[in-house]
């Protein structure tokens, strides 16, 4: 993975994070209204984000598979095929 995609990764992992931490906060001082709001919406933005890293790895491994049976490489296409319908049952 490239510097750019892991500082991505971080700032992504760190905005979700900053609404976690401050919705902590506020439900420890009792202010449960605004302590919501902060962690309803920092879920949203975690869920958005597994979506698209889900999306990008499902990307990813349909073009090594077409790069596999290119090269005629078809145990490690295969192989790729079998991950995708994994992740196909657990969503």
């Amino acid at each position: 993975m490239t510097k750019m995609a892991d500082e991505t990764t971080d700032t992504s992992d760190t905005n979700w994070n900053a609404f976690l931490t401050a919705g902590r906060s506020l439900r420890s001082r009792g202010d449960y209204e605004q302590a919501e709001r902060l962690l309803t919406s920092g879920l949203r933005m975690a869920e958005r984000q597994i979506q698209s890293v889900e999306g990008a790895v499902e990307a990813l491994l349909e073009d090594l598979i077409q790069l596999y049976d290119v090269q005629g490489k078809t145990e490690e296409a295969e192989r790729l095929r079998e991950r995708i319908r994994e992740l196909s049952r657990t969503h």
